[in-house]
C-alpha cells in the first residue's frame, strides 16, 4: 500500500477500502454505502518515539476495556468507542454502561469524564463491580491497539484513575510509573490491588480501526464478584 493512504475497515460489511490519511468526517463505505466515521489524524506525542521503543521493552500488544455484550453493536455502527461523557453530552445511547452514578461522580472530582478508560489486563476488579452492581449482565473485553499511549493528550495513572493517591500525568515519567510487573499480570495478590488497576486514558473517542477483536471474558466465574468492596478507588 502507498505510503499516501491508510487502510479503513466497514463495521458494517467488513470491506476494506483505502483513503488519503487527512481526510475525515463521515463518509460512505464503497462497498454498502453506509456511512462510516473517519476520524481525524491524531496528534502524536513529541517524544512518541520514546513512548514507542517501551511499549516494546515491556512487550505492550493489547489495552483492555470492558463492556457488555449488548453495548457491542453499537460501538461497531457508532464507529468506536466515546466517553461516557460525549455519549451524555450528544445523545448517545449505551444499553448497558459500565459505569454508574458513583464511578461518575469519581470521574467528574478528577475532572476525567471525557476519557475512554484502558487497562493493561482483561481482569480489572472494576469488572466485578459493575458485575455484581448488575449494570453488566454478559462482560465482553475490548482489545485496543497500544498505539493510543502515543496520542498527545493520552494520559496514564499507576493505579485506579479516581483513587486518591492516583498518579495521573501525560508524559513519560507518568507512564513509567506504571509498575508494568503487577499491571500486565492476570491475577493479583492482594497487596497488589492498587498497581493492578493501572489505567490509560484516552481522551474521548477511539476509532474502531484501533480495536483489535473483542470477547466474551474468557474467565467469566460468578463466584468473582465475591468479596470486592475494597477495590473500590477510596
Amino acid at each position: 500500500m502507498s505510503e499516501y493512504t491508510k487502510s479503513v475497515k466497514c463495521p458494517y460489511c467488513s470491506t476494506n477500502w483505502t483513503i488519503k490519511p487527512l481526510v475525515h468526517g463521515n463518509l460512505n463505505c464503497t462497498n454498502c454505502d453506509n456511512k462510516i466515521r473517519i476520524p481525524k489524524e491524531p496528534t502524536f506525542k513529541k517524544d512518541w518515539l520514546v513512548f514507542k521503543q517501551k511499549i516494546d521493552d515491556y512487550k505492550i500488544s493489547s489495552l483492555f476495556h470492558f463492556t457488555d455484550e449488548s453495548n457491542i453493536n453499537s460501538i461497531s455502527k457508532g464507529g468506536g468507542l466515546f466517553s461516557w461523557k460525549y455519549c451524555e453530552d450528544n445523545n448517545l445511547n449505551i444499553p448497558k454502561p459500565g459505569g454508574g452514578d458513583l464511578s461518575r461522580s469519581l470521574d467528574n472530582r478528577k475532572n476525567l469524564p471525557d476519557y475512554v478508560r484502558l487497562g493493561l489486563n482483561y481482569n480489572l476488579p472494576m469488572l466485578y463491580v459493575a458485575l455484581r452492581e448488575g449494570r453488566i449482565k454478559n462482560p465482553y473485553i475490548i482489545e485496543i491497539d497500544p498505539m493510543v499511549i502515543l496520542w498527545e493528550e493520552t494520559l496514564f495513572s499507576d493505579e485506579n484513575a479516581t483513587a486518591n493517591g492516583a498518579i495521573i500525568g501525560s508524559e513519560l515519567d507518568d507512564f513509567l510509573n506504571i509498575n508494568f510487573d503487577i499491571a500486565m499480570k492476570d491475577k493479583y495478590d492482594e497487596n497488589e490491588k492498587k498497581l493492578f488497576q493501572a489505567e490509560i486514558l484516552v481522551k474521548t473517542f477511539i476509532p474502531y480501526c484501533f480495536i483489535k477483536t473483542w470477547y466474551c471474558h474468557p474467565s467469566f466465574d460468578n463466584t468473582n464478584t465475591e468479596d470486592i468492596d475494597d477495590d473500590l478507588p477510596f
